[in-house]
């Protein structure tokens, strides 16, 4: 009895070694039944039959739908560089089953054969065509931020608000499609993925303008010009142009020569007719001296403290002697502090012949701020005459009508209602007369006075500018003094 029930043991024993061989060499390098890849069976199937079976399945032509506001850019996985890893993927359906012991094995066998068990996709994923794919969409978001800005309509400003910006974020993109990877399981319906973007404030915001306390007008002047030389307005313009829209902090000094360079055919400036020496020559820069003098008298009346300014070595006829700023780069600057406790904006603009610059910041209650000349010494120009041997014996001509110089002391006053709380001399002026010069005959002694010439009934005087006779002279005198860019101090040329 007792050898009968070791042999039924043995026999059993032996049954059961049978079937587990036969079981191991059975599914030897193949996968359990029960399992599949993406929805498709692989129960069965050895590594490369897997392999077969789920590239038949195309999931390297999956479409993925890339979307963000108002657009939707179409890929397939092998367009993004992605496809399906096959070797982690038979990997992992063969280690179903082969990852306990013999008696976990069995029964997660078992389960799996009652349940199933489906493998979510594995892929290889090539970042550096994610990157450049996400790159290319980058640019098609891209709404740029847009600043803060005054708008200026004639004598009132205010405040244009900010934009916020949309940029695409990349590494939250990133994120967020390879976690939509990790959840794909079959190829189905094309795979929505929303681009992920983030808000970019403007670098100048509406909150740093109010800040500056910009809100009203200070001063407005204007010199005007001739609009016959084309050249001559356009280096006004140019001027003009570099400093409109220049905002000043508290305590800041304005340099013209930083702000507006040097003048240069190369940066636009034309050539137009300069005084060098006493004569008239082509030169280049020709009129930005009137942006000079227009912003140092708008600089004066909105009582900013002056640090540099030089008077031409002659009167101007745009501006009252005194009032006039001359620049020649790198040696004569116009340079003012914005003495105030806000910031102050300079808005330089060309309307038809007049060049208008107006000052804006946060006026002072009532106070006004007024410039006045006294001390006017006029100083007559020498007379001179010339031997000129084309003109014949006896005849004479003038060549320069000369213009008178000038002397003058000019103040600032500043009030407060009706009551004046500062005064201030801001300069003492020289202005250069400009000698009246005659062309005689080489008959006629040079050393003869002018009035004694044969021929002549005129006076010295009809030929000597003088307040009243520059303000009513003729138009196309008046255009030529207009056109004059340049002055002659002393052995330098300026900028007029």
């Amino acid at each position: 009895m007792g050898k009968k029930v070791l042999v039924t043991a043995g026999i059993i024993l032996l049954v059961i070694l049978l079937i587990g061989l036969g079981d191991y060499l059975y599914f030897l390098n193949k996968v359990y039944p029960g399992v599949s890849i993406g929805q498709e069976a692989v129960g069965l199937l050895k590594a490369e039959e897997i392999k077969e079976a789920l590239k038949s399945r195309g999931f390297e032509q999956q479409e993925v739908l890339f979307k963000y506001p108002k657009e939707v850019e179409k890929y397939s996985l092998e367009t993004l560089g992605i496809i399906p890893d096959y070797q982690c993927l038979s990997d992992r359906a063969l280690q179903i089953g082969r990852e306990g012991n013999i008696n976990e094995n069995i029964v997660k066998r078992l389960e799996v054969l009652r349940e199933g068990k489906d493998i979510s996709l594995c892929f290889i994923v090539n970042e550096q065509k994610i990157d450049s794919i996400l790159q290319e969409l980058s640019g098609k978001i891209k709404i740029e931020a847009k600043d803060a800005d005054f708008d200026i309509k004639g004598d009132e400003i205010s405040i244009i608000p900010g934009e916020n910006g949309i940029e695409l974020d990349n590494e939250k993109s990133k994120e967020c499609f390879y976690h939509a990877l990790k959840e794909l399981r079959e190829v189905k319906a094309p795979i929505e993925f929303s681009i992920m973007c983030k808000e970019v404030e403007p670098e100048l915001t509406t909150e740093t303008l109010e800040e500056t306390g910009i809100n009203q007008m200070l001063v407005n002047f204007h010199t005007v010009f001739s609009q016959n030389d084309q050249n001559r307005n356009q280096n006004i313009k140019l001027a003009s142009g570099f400093i409109n829209l220049y905002m000043m902090a508290p305590g800041e000094v304005f340099s013209f020569n930083q702000v507006v360079g040097n003048a240069t055919a190369e940066r636009g400036f034309k050539e137009a007719p300069i005084i060098v020496g006493g004569q008239f020559v082509q030169g280049v820069g020709g009129g930005i001296c009137q942006v000079s003098s227009t912003l140092y008298n708008a600089a004066l009346l909105s009582n900013m403290e002056i640090i540099e300014r030089t008077n031409h070595g002659r009167a101007v006829g745009y501006l009252p002697l005194g009032r006039d700023a001359t620049i020649a780069y790198d040696y004569l600057d116009l340079k003012f502090k914005n003495s105030h406790s806000h910031h102050i904006l300079i808005s330089s603009r060309v309307e038809d012949n007049k060049l208008v610059i107006r000052i804006f910041g946060n006026p002072v209650s009532e106070q006004r701020v007024e410039i006045k000349t006294t001390d006017v010494v006029r100083i007559e120009p020498e007379i001179k005459t010339e031997v000129n041997n084309q003109l014949k014996s006896g005849e004479k001509k003038i060549v320069q009508s000369g213009s008178p110089g000038y002397r003058v002391t000019v103040w600032r006053i500043v009030y407060i209602g009706e009551e004046e709380v500062n005064r201030e001399r801001l300069s003492r002026d020289y202005y250069k007369p400009s000698p009246v010069i005659y062309h005689v005959g080489p008959q006629v002694q040079a050393e003869a006075p002018v009035d004694n010439l044969p021929g002549n009934n005129e006076s010295v005087e009809d030929y000597v500018e003088g307040e009243e006779e520059r303000e009513y002279r003729g138009e196309e005198d008046r255009e030529h003094q207009e056109s004059i860019n340049l002055e002659m101090l002393h052995d330098f040329v300026f900028l007029r």
